[in-house]
């Protein structure tokens, strides 16, 4: 079972909010009910929280080894955010088409991440397209960063962008 990022925020609002108001609950209910079987509940709810947050990140690693195996000897190769510092050397050597999907705009937003990433792109003879896949989060600052560098280089590439709603994600 997968639950939507917004399901998720819901899900640990309402155990912030429980954990918050717990010193009133025990203290109002605490007469009542065992003010132990009140902490027991929370204690549990909050384990829940922990046990759904660690499937999701394990959910989306193996989705991420499925699609590595899918596309292995196509010539497609998958860079995470962890490596983008290194991408530079492999973008000035592509040959066809650069695919951006999610790429943490904060990272490169900056005339630094700018030059490691986009600009080896941008400058690259090579490389014909530019594509990038990204959340509409990220709007914001792809209009005020993002796309001005890439406007300020001079550059013949077809850059596109994509945006990602939860049907096409």
């Amino acid at each position: 079972m997968r639950f939507s990022d917004l399901e998720k925020k819901v899900i640990i609002v309402v155990g912030v909010i429980l954990a918050l108001l717990m010193p009133i609950t025990v203290r109002v209910f605490g007469q009542v009910i065992p003010t132990e079987f009140i902490l027991a509940l929370i204690v549990v709810y909050l384990a829940y929280i922990i046990a759904l947050l660690v499937r999701s990140e394990e959910k989306i690693e193996e989705d991420f080894e499925i699609l590595e195996k899918e596309i292995n000897g196509t010539g497609v190769e998958i860079i995470t955010s962890n490596e983008l510092k290194c991408i530079k050397d492999r973008l000035e050597e592509n040959t066809g088409d650069v695919c951006f999907f999610n790429i943490p705009l904060g990272r490169i937003r900056t005339e630094e991440g700018f030059d490691d990433v986009l600009r080896p792109a941008l400058e690259n003879p090579h490389t014909k397209n530019i594509v990038f896949l990204l959340n509409r989060s990220v709007e914001d600052i792809w209009r005020e960063y993002v796309r001005p560098r890439i406007d300020s280089v001079k550059h013949d590439k077809n850059v596109a962008i994509r945006w990602l709603t939860e049907e096409n994600a």
